[in-house]
């Protein structure tokens, strides 16, 4: 499998890779080489005339399709995972437990609203300087932990056997930037994710609140925005009833 990793949630693809092995994952950061080389290793650099008891230290270059299709291995013959991509018309999306893995072609959509809330994380440093600029320095630092942003998630909509899918991906663990996106509208990628509902959500609960999944204000705090909301931290729905999965990588 040679091809491009969009993205990819390395902590739950190393905990599934331990499900489905029965082992912990261990991460190996270097390692010594010898001259015979350690077996699965390729060193381009060092091969040409490696003589005598040379050692050498060598660090550990991390291949996300590698490890996707390893994962992919430790799956096959698992009556929790269904690859759509071989056996569209054999699996039922509405018959599949919670807690399962699909493998599914689709497209990447993200909301158009989603945007602005995108445009107000790049600029919140700008915007809270700003604001603070007239406080005292303990009330500058509430301020600032109060509009925090950690790890935002980004709203992503797709399809598999006649369902809408949606899916909140970590900004941290994307491939490629936020407005490549929009390139995967139209070109098809592939999906891992495991399935998070077994029923099918009505369009009418959003699929992604600002306030919760880009901001991380509590429950208490987000109470204070009943109102009208300003643009970029209103709540995204669907134009459909969905499901909702957790995708652990998109590659193409």
């Amino acid at each position: 499998m040679f091809g491009k990793v969009i993205y990819i949630d390395k902590k739950k693809l190393n905990e599934y890779i331990a499900m489905s092995t029965g082992k912990n994952v261990a991460v190996i950061a270097s390692m010594q080489v010898t001259n015979d080389k350690e077996v699965g290793v390729d060193i381009p650099v060092l091969s040409a005339g490696m003589k005598g008891s040379k050692s050498y230290e060598a660090t550990i270059v991390e291949s996300f399709l590698y490890d996707i299709s390893k994962f992919e291995k430790t799956l096959n013959n698992r009556d929790d995972f269904f690859d759509f991509t071989t056996s569209c018309d054999k699996f039922d999306l509405n018959t599949i437990n919670r807690g399962s893995i699909i493998k599914f072609d689709s497209n990447i959509f993200v909301p158009a609203e989603f945007d602005m809330t995108d445009l107000i994380g790049q600029f919140k440093s700008m915007l809270t300087e700003d604001m603070i600029s007239g406080m005292s320095k303990q009330e500058s630092e509430a301020f600032s932990s109060f509009f925090a942003i950690h790890n935002p998630k980004i709203p992503i909509l797709s399809e598999a056997s006649n369902y809408l899918l949606s899916s909140l991906i970590d900004s941290e663990s994307l491939q490629i930037t936020y407005t490549e996106l929009e390139d995967y509208e139209l070109l098809e990628v592939t999906f891992l994710a495991r399935i998070i509902t077994n029923s099918v959500i009505n369009k009418s609960k959003p699929i992604f609140d600002p306030l919760k999944d880009f901001m991380s204000m509590n429950r208490t705090v987000r109470r204070q925005f009943l109102g009208d909301r300003p643009e970029g931290i209103k709540e995204i729905f669907a134009d459909f009833d969905y499901k909702k999965i957790e995708v652990i990588a998109i590659y193409q």
